[in-house]
């Protein structure tokens, strides 16, 4: 059975889709982790080395807001990421269903099937 797509093609769709993907899944974890850094430094938790030493539980200052904002900053990044990852399956199934339906109508309008071969 003959293919619609060639070999050529199917290597340059499938590097432009996995480009898609590596673009999609960078900026979406670069927002997701900046949003976690924020959060986590809302938290007023101390680093570590001598100042996790001299404060204890007690001395922790939490900034409610820092915190709401790099939730806030996470979350926008996971469906950053998700819409993406769901954005180029859609792309993948009309493109391909696309690719049949034009095939099938130029076999449709020559005359060709499957059974003439």
């Amino acid at each position: 059975m003959a293919s619609i797509v060639g070999a050529l093609g199917g290597i340059k769709y499938g590097a432009k889709v996995y480009g898609y993907f590596f673009i999609v899944g960078i900026v979406g974890g670069i927002l997701t982790l900046a949003g976690i850094g924020i959060a986590v430094t809302g938290l007023g938790i101390p680093a570590t080395g001598a100042g996790v030493a001299a404060g204890g539980p007690e001395r922790l200052s939490p900034n409610f807001g820092r915190i709401v904002l790099g939730l806030t900053t996470a979350l926008f990044g996971f469906t950053v990421t998700q819409a993406g990852f769901v954005g180029v399956i859609y792309k993948i199934v009309t493109d391909a269903v696309y690719t049949g339906t034009m095939k099938s109508r130029k076999d449709a309008l020559s005359g060709e099937s499957e059974t003439d071969e």
